[in-house]
């Protein structure tokens, strides 16, 4: 019995079809990609936490979240992963996403953008001293990330009793911090608005008095807050 031609080209399209969907599934990181239906809207997106991970024994990836604002400005999460061949980031690098204006919770990275920060320490600290001598119930920590900022707040025995993270806005010699989470932009004031100096080793707020001391790196570099 001969097997025509026609019989062994449709078996090396299926093979060839099988192949071009195999590969684009792997540079994907082994994911599909989001089907969105209805209407979609594009913004940017920032870098807020970095988890690494391995798959398929040796390949290293990294497990983001960022965060993005819709047309309403409401806040949303948004969760990715980045292989090597896109191109590891780090926090506070920018995204293009876009998301569904129905449910914001499905979005995908669009592209990888360019980001820059404000020439700042990485860690500063407030009122340290004075909580180890026991003249202060709290103390805080502010960290930056290109232009992203969290800041812990402590209180006894090292309990985390407040958490924020936001932008970065620089105002000529002023940087405002401003909050994702909408309920505490309501306490705004509570958020220092830094004067900075010209080695930007000690940020006063202008609206506090507090003082941050910029304190040496720590070992390791932080990647989730």
């Amino acid at each position: 019995m001969k097997i025509g031609l026609g019989y062994w080209s449709v078996i090396t399209l299926f093979f060839v079809g099988f192949m071009i969907v195999a590969i684009a599934f792997a540079w994907n990181g082994y994911e599909f990609r989001q089907i969105f239906i209805g209407p979609t809207n594009k913004t940017n997106a920032k870098i807020e936490s970095i988890k690494t991970a391995y798959e398929a024994r040796y390949l290293q990836v990294q497990r983001v979240r960022y965060k993005f604002h819709d047309e309403q400005g409401i806040w949303h999460n948004g969760f990715a992963k980045i292989t090597p061949m896109e191109g590891f980031r780090e926090l506070g690098d920018v995204l293009k996403i876009e998301y569904s204006i129905s449910n914001p919770k499905k979005t995908e990275v669009v592209s990888y953008l360019s980001s820059e920060g404000i020439d700042l320490k990485e860690r500063y600290i407030y009122n340290k001293e004075s909580f180890v001598k026991g003249l202060s119930k709290t103390y805080k920590e502010l960290r930056f990330y290109k232009s992203l900022f969290f800041l812990k707040t402590y209180g006894l025995r090292g309990v985390i009793i407040r958490e924020d993270s936001g932008d970065v806005i620089q105002k000529g010699g002023l940087i405002q911090l401003r909050p994702y989470d909408l309920k505490n932009e309501v306490a705004e004031p509570y958020l220092p608005t830094i004067e900075l100096t010209k080695n930007n080793e000690i940020l006063t707020s202008t609206n506090s008095g507090e003082i941050f001391q910029a304190k040496v790196r720590s070992k390791g570099r932080l990647r989730s807050f």
